[in-house]
């Protein structure tokens, strides 16, 4: 009796039912809701609050798998090849969390140890790195996002019974990628700037892009050209089953109706989409075209334009479109094109020009030129090379990229602009090979389910080699995998491919493994609690990355403040020489001190950020960082002239019995700073742990050194580990020429700030701050060997304390590289730096050339505004009143009310005024360069 009830029921529960929704169906598209819906909103599932959405989805999943398995006699587990995929990437993920034995990390990564000398040798080392992973932290929580999404994908995958749930998965999809397309075009028309009106990012904006809820462009568009398969499944879908399966049910009895690949016949064939289907979906689909297109995405544009092209070319040869319909088609896209006229359809064409012009020079030997693309593959490559097996740790990138990047400055390549490459790097050609194999295996279920499945099958297959081909093109130009929102979408996809597939492959039988319901409840409650633990560590993150993002607020507006403190500073520096009483004002001091009250706050968020995530990697920089200014500022604030650089010099030239009396002496000296002294080691000590790559956090550690060492030795070790892994950071090479100076090498130490000055523009002037005292502007030129920006900074800060002679070479050097930069471009630009050109002529005496000049400037762009007034003031300064009688017309027709156009209006009539008087004069002043003789 027992095994014909079993029986009934398996009949019962493969019978199709239409669009009704059984409970233990509602489960798992609870849980794919959670994923496609509110991930997304989690700046695309970057911010710890969408990756905790994304473990709620999974909990959500466990449930459903665990209430379908107490509904059935006898539970199991279909053993597929999804498995094996996630099952390696959480192995390899373990393995680079693992200490390791020295012999067996040498031998996997043989270039660690001469990376990491402070973790190997020399005179003072924190013990010996033991794992793979070069940021561990950031490995677990890739390795927390992979689980949520091995878990979620696999309890769904188990629970699809039939085509009907594969099309419940779709709708939701095309639910998804329609409502974020909304979103980002109202958003752009209607925003003020916040994400959803409300959330003010750290780092951008909503301005002037169409984003969505996501943090970068490209992310925003990839999630919406990898769902647009599922729109052109609904709009064009056989649907005559799902709306009448109740009255069809007693037919469809008669054949299989689960995962069978077997063709129905031409009379039971679905009838063609009703017309509010298709005027929806199309609808939908253009306007995600759309917010595509606006996104300015060049990835996300070609890897739509491919899911098109796929999805029409797949939808002809089954025969749900004629060929006059996929000309209507690209007729719409045309449409929406010429929508984007309203956008800016010249930006966008822009950016797609750009493409080529990568694509050209990948291979070729010059450095890459538009957006450091080129040189981030190239980069990457590089780090394939020595970290080849199991590569640097997931989530690495950010932190080994910079060790064998070319110079960018404070611009920070968080991926690899490629997810191939990406993958490579964090997890070696092992990891690699498993990616691209489980992506060809979604590709080639795909083909399968195409070629050999039902006609309701054909258009969802349709639908899920669209979404896959987009996110594999568009995953070569940018990092998608990274975003939790779109790699979980395209694992999506992926399964239900393999899942409608597999029935299909006639010789293939795969293994099933029988589990009691007591298991099943174990494995789901281990589950359960893992992921529980791994969602409160996401929510915490959540709540660090409030006051991280507080913190990164408030440097912005400390980093102005410092600056004026700094050129304060320095001028009262190049003033001591000439008088022997201090100079200060009023505004001196309230500066800092405002910095100061800034730089508490600063430190206050940060503390509050990592008691929240404790191995928050970039706040334990940020920390010691404005722990050791902190110290610096609080001692000049208190009248103090023995700063930082003074005391480190001081403990290391009286060569200090030992440790404790040389840090008894600096306390003495310090008094109540000395607590920001230690707190700032502590801080750069804790961030070198949680990541060994963290430049600035060894600059600090050398800053203090002495409290551990009172020779240099120690603060040498830790400059030279800082070059290993930043060698082209600012801060790095600025510290490394304070310790060159120290040590009283000077040539090596100004070899320093001209490397700093030319690599990081953002250093610029802290450098010349600190020569602007030592060197005249000439010397200082010599040394820096500046380009047309830096001789604008020497130029500007060299000229309040310089007499105009001893300026004249430096104008004249920035005069002829204004005008060699004016001669390599055209129009605005070019307009802007021949101003600058004439400004500096004017400056130098020779007023006809610069009135010649700004000609130049007017003929480059007769428009410019600002042109059109200096050439008014230029020709009232040389007495050519027909000149500036003409430019003032010329202005006052764009701006009648303006008062700086009265006041050369009054200008002009004095001068004609002194010209009436004095005939003689008026032809030497009026008469044009050209017309001398």
């Amino acid at each position: 009796m027992r095994p014909a009830s079993r029986s009934r029921q398996t009949r019962s529960a493969n019978r199709p039912t239409g669009w009704a929704i059984r409970p233990e169906t509602s489960g798992w598209l609870l849980a794919v809701m959670l994923a496609v819906l509110l991930v997304p909103l989690g700046m695309g599932g970057r911010h710890p609050l969408g990756q905790a959405f994304l473990t709620l989805a999974a909990i959500t999943a466990a449930g459903a798998w665990l209430y379908r398995c107490f509904r059935s006699d006898q539970p199991s587990w279909k053993l597929g090849p999804l498995e094996l995929f996630f099952a390696a990437g959480l192995v390899i993920g373990l393995i680079q969390l693992v200490p390791l034995p020295a012999w067996l990390l040498n031998t996997v990564s043989p270039n660690l140890a001469g990376l990491l000398p402070c973790w190997t040798d020399g005179p003072w080392t924190l013990g010996h790195w033991e794992t793979l992973s070069l940021t561990p932290s950031e490995t677990l929580v890739g390795l927390g996002i992979l689980l949520a999404q091995a878990v979620l994908i696999g309890c769904v995958y188990q629970s699809i019974d039939s085509v009907e749930d594969v099309e419940r998965i779709l709708l939701l999809v095309a639910i998804a990628a329609g409502l974020m397309a909304a979103l980002g075009v109202v958003q752009y028309l209607a925003g003020n700037g916040k994400y959803l009106w409300f959330y003010e990012f750290a780092y951008n904006s909503t301005d002037g892009i169409v984003k969505g809820t996501f943090s970068n462009r490209n992310h925003y568009a990839s999630f919406l050209a990898i769902g647009a398969g599922s729109l052109v499944w609904w709009a064009f879908a056989p649907v005559a089953e799902q709306h009448h399966g109740n009255r069809r049910r007693s037919r469809q009895s008669r054949r299989p109706a689960h995962l069978s690949g077997r063709s129905q016949p031409a009379a039971e064939r679905p009838q063609l989409v009703p017309e509010y289907r298709l005027v929806f979906g199309l609808t939908a689909l253009s306007v995600l075209v759309f917010a595509v297109l606006c996104s300015l995405s060049r990835g996300g544009s070609l890897s739509l334009l491919a899911a098109g092209l796929v999805a029409t070319g797949m939808l002809l040869k089954i025969g749900r479109i004629t060929p006059g319909t996929a000309g209507g088609l690209a007729g719409l896209t045309l449409l929406v094109c010429a929508a984007l006229t309203i956008h800016g359809m010249e930006r966008v064409g822009d950016r797609l020009d750009t493409i080529w012009e990568e694509m050209g020079g990948l291979f070729a030997e010059t450095e890459g030129t538009v957006g450091g693309r080129l040189d981030v593959w190239r980069a990457a490559v590089t780090n394939i090379g020595n970290f080849p097996l199991l590569g640097t740790g997931v989530g690495s990138h950010a932190s080994v990229s910079p060790i064998v990047m070319p110079p960018t400055d404070k611009t920070v390549f968080t991926h690899a602009e490629n997810s191939y490459l990406n993958v490579g790097v964090e997890t070696g050609l092992i990891g690699l090979t498993v990616a691209v194999t489980s992506l060809l295996v979604g590709l080639v279920a795909c083909g399968l389910l195409f070629s050999r499945g039902s006609a309701r099958e054909q258009v969802v297959a349709v639908a899920l080699s669209a979404g896959l081909t987009a996110g594999t093109i568009h995953a070569g130009g940018d990092f998608i995998w990274y975003v939790p929102a779109c790699s979980t979408l395209l694992m999506l996809l992926g399964a239900c491919a393999v899942r409608l597939a597999l029935p299909h492959i006639k010789p293939l039988s795969l293994p099933t493994l029988r589990l009691d319901q007591l298991s099943a409840a174990g494995l789901t409650a281990a589950a359960v609690l893992m992921l529980g633990l791994i969602g409160n560590g996401q929510l915490q993150a959540a709540r660090a990355e409030v006051h991280f993002e507080a913190a990164v607020k408030q440097s912005r507006s400390l980093a102005k403040s410092s600056l004026q403190a700094l050129s304060s500073q320095a001028a009262a520096a190049v003033d001591e020489p000439a008088s022997p009483e201090p100079k200060t004002t009023p505004e001196g001091p309230t500066a800092e001190e405002a910095v100061l009250a800034g730089l508490d706050q600063r430190v206050s968020d940060l503390e509050q950020a990592v008691a929240a995530r404790p191995e928050h990697p970039r706040a334990w920089v940020d920390l010691a960082l404005s722990r050791l200014e902190r110290f610096g500022l609080a001692r000049r604030i208190a009248g103090e002239t023995f700063g930082p650089v003074e005391i480190r010099q001081a403990v290391e030239d009286n060569g200090f019995e030992s440790v404790p009396v040389a840090q008894q002496w600096v306390e003495n000296v310090t008094g109540e700073h000395y607590a920001d002294l230690q707190q700032a080691g502590a801080a750069a000590l804790t961030a070198v742990t949680v990541n060994p790559c963290a430049g600035e956090a060894w600059c600090v550690l050398a800053a203090v050194a002495f409290l551990q060492q009172p020779s240099p030795d120690l603060a040498r070790a830790c400059i030279d580990q800082a070059l290993r892994v930043r060698p082209h950071d600012g801060q790095v090479l600025f510290e490394a020429a304070v310790r060159a100076e120290l040590d009283g090498n000077t040539t090596e130490s100004l070899q320093l700030y001209q490397q700093c000055f030319a690599e990081c523009p953002s250093e610029r002037w802290r450098i010349v701050n600190v020569l602007l005292p030592l060197m005249p502007a000439t010397a200082a030129c010599k040394l820096l060997q500046p380009d047309l920006a830096g001789l604008r900074m020497i130029d500007s800060l060299w000229s309040r304390y310089s007499t105009a002679d001893a300026m004249r070479p430096v104008k004249e050097q920035r005069l002829a590289a204004a005008r060699a930069a004016a001669d390599a471009t055209d129009g605005n630009s070019r307009c802007n730096l021949l101003c600058e050109t004439a400004n500096l002529e004017r400056t130098l005496g020779d007023l006809q050339q610069a009135e010649a000049t700004l000609a130049e400037a007017i003929a480059a762009n007769p428009n410019h505004y600002g042109a059109r007034l200096t050439h008014i003031d230029f020709a009232l300064a040389i007495g050519d009143a027909k000149t500036a009688k003409r430019e003032l017309d010329w202005c006052l027709l764009r701006r009648p009310d303006s008062q700086k156009l009265q006041g050369r209006l009054l200008r002009l009539k004095k001068l004609r005024v002194e010209q009436a008087r004095t005939p003689a004069a008026i032809d030497a002043l009026s008469t044009t360069p050209g017309e001398r003789r």
